[in-house]
């Protein structure tokens, strides 16, 4: 099957921020963004979340 595929942006999310400036300027400051989440079974366990806003 020959399909085509079309990329028509690109973008990024993460734990440490939804922008290029922001995820560098908590890169280079050590920043771990990682929180305690509650797992059934298990209590509450780190992790890093993405606190992305579309709009």
């Amino acid at each position: 099957v020959d399909s085509r595929i079309v990329i028509t942006g690109l973008g990024l999310t993460s734990p440490i921020g939804d922008s290029l400036p922001e995820i560098r300027k908590n890169l280079l400051s050590g920043s771990a963004h990682v929180e305690n989440i509650p797992v059934r079974y298990m209590g509450e366990v780190p992790a890093g979340l993405c606190h992305y806003d579309p709009l």
